[in-house]
């Protein structure tokens, strides 16, 4: 049986998240958890040049929020790693028991049919549910509140 991957070291995330710097294949697949083929193969799909050899930082930061739970990386890395609106809060919400229960059914469908997410939780998956369906006249309403758009921007209004 194959090991769940576990998330890059702190000293690997520390160095990513600060240096910014473009990644090269091997670093990008250390990063996001997957092989030099996948990663390859995503920027491909992404339309990503890869003749020099390098990922932008940017791509690479997308796909390892996508990877990884927000919460594992938040407790992995310095708090100031992160935009200070990004990082997790908690709530309690009141929704009827169907939403909840198909919500289950569909994270637990999308996880099966995925090949981006290490361990795709209900909540990630509700977060970025949540992230598409903000539109663009809240986004520009919420344009004066600094906070809001730098995790709303990052990793590319980083």
């Amino acid at each position: 049986m194959r090991q769940p991957p576990t998330l890059p070291s702190p000293t690997l995330l520390q160095r990513f998240f600060k240096e910014r710097r473009p990644c090269s294949i091997a670093e990008a697949a250390d990063v996001v958890g997957y092989s030099e083929a996948w990663v390859r193969a995503r920027a491909a799909a992404d339309g990503i040049d890869l003749a020099d050899g390098v990922l932008p930082w940017e791509d690479v930061m997308l796909w390892f929020l996508r990877a990884w739970p927000l919460p594992l990386v938040e407790d992995s890395v310095p708090r100031e790693t992160l935009p200070a609106r990004l990082r997790t809060t908690t709530v309690t919400w009141r929704l009827p028991r169907y939403l909840v229960d198909a919500l289950d059914r569909q994270t637990d469908l999308e996880r099966a049919r995925s090949n981006d997410c290490h361990a795709l939780t209900v909540e990630q998956y509700v977060a970025e549910q949540l992230h598409l369906v903000i539109d663009d006249d809240t986004v520009a309403a919420m344009n004066d509140d600094r906070g809001f758009m730098e995790a709303w921007l990052f990793p590319d209004g980083a």
